[in-house]
């Protein structure tokens, strides 16, 4: 099975959450941006699944039918986590906080 973590926004939250999957302890030190709409392999988990990271551009669902359809095509079992919720909340809580010091 193969686990791929689709984002828009935050590189850092998918790496995190591609870690802790992985149950790898240690704390990013840097985060390099990661290019859009590349796979990234991360690693295999106790499970032996495959953990990969998807930054994308185009409609969600399209890409989602994407994935889906290469993996019926070679016969492999996808599992899809959608990330962007987290994208959306990191950046209104920004906002919020730049706003909050523009207005003092």
């Amino acid at each position: 099975m193969k686990n791929i973590y689709i984002y828009r926004h935050n590189d850092y939250a998918a790496i995190r959450a591609a870690y802790l999957r992985l149950k790898i302890p240690k704390e990013i030190p840097r985060v390099i941006p990661l290019k859009t709409m590349k796979l990234y392999f991360i690693g295999v988990d106790e499970n032996l699944e495959e953990v990969y990271l998807l930054k994308y551009s185009i409609k969600k669902t399209i890409l989602i039918n994407i994935l889906m359809g290469i993996g019926e095509m070679f016969n492999e079992e996808i599992y899809i986590i959608d990330l962007t919720r987290y994208d959306q909340w990191s950046i209104r809580l920004i906002t919020k906080w730049i706003k909050g010091r523009i207005l003092k």
